[in-house]
């Protein structure tokens, strides 16, 4: 079985190729990922969504696809099914049984949506309740032009993530209903020695903010000390 990834960006920073290395290395891909960065397999595929998996049998034919992540268990056993294929076709020997990923059944999915910060996203950002005076909207990104600048929004998930980079290392105070993250907070956030959950902000990435147990409706608030954040999208899960 041979896997593949092909990288197809969302965002202009996605497109660096060192951008993608670094990725590629922290997460221990050890798999051939490629940059599709003019979405020429993108549109080969007719695809139209983040992430997607396609099984291609030893004859060259999709013979299973899945959108969106989640699945695994589903998504295992037919890998399993194309490769006994591939062994009767080629006349080999043997069983595949290996054991399945168990799906770990999640109370409500997100409900909230991607929701983007760049104006070439219908408009998003107005649902995000900043002032639109400290603010500069750019087709991908918000950059704040002030300090102390706030960005809150209403969101139904169990755990919410923040794309975003700044060019200097930006400090960001986050609130949940008013109040520091306590158990919930993400894997990026930090705590100061007085209480307080912040998160740094530098290189472009996917940052986790929140990773509950279950999905509910919080008010979240990110207060931004100094200007220069670019920010690209929430997203939820």
């Amino acid at each position: 079985m041979v896997i593949i990834g092909i990288h197809t960006p969302e965002f202009e920073f996605e497109k660096d190729y060192n951008n993608v290395k670094a990725a590629v290395e922290k997460f221990g891909i050890k798999f051939p990922v490629v940059l599709d960065n003019d979405y020429s397999t993108w549109n080969a595929y007719k695809n139209l969504y983040w992430p997607r998996k396609y099984l291609i049998d030893i004859d060259g034919y999709i013979v299973y696809d899945h959108i969106g992540e989640g699945a695994y268990e589903e998504t295992e056993n037919k890998i399993q099914e194309a490769l006994s294929e591939r062994m009767a076709v080629l006349g080999e020997s043997g069983t595949i049984r290996q054991p399945l990923t168990k799906e770990i059944s999640v109370q409500n999915g997100a409900k909230s949506p991607e929701t983007y910060f760049g104006s070439a996203r219908n408009d998003q950002q107005k649902s995000l309740l900043f002032p639109n005076e400290s603010w500069n909207i750019m087709p991908e990104f918000a950059q704040n032009n002030s300090a102390n600048a706030s960005i809150v929004y209403t969101y139904t998930a169990r755990d919410v993530f923040f794309v975003a980079e700044s060019d200097m290392e930006t400090v960001i105070e986050v609130l949940r209903d008013g109040k520091p993250l306590g158990s919930e907070a993400g894997a990026d956030i930090m705590k100061t020695s007085d209480g307080k959950s912040i998160l740094k902000i530098k290189e472009a990435r996917l940052y986790k903010i929140i990773q509950g147990d279950k999905s509910e409706t919080h008010k979240i608030e990110l207060r931004i000390q100094k200007p220069g954040l670019k920010a690209f999208t929430f997203t939820f899960g």
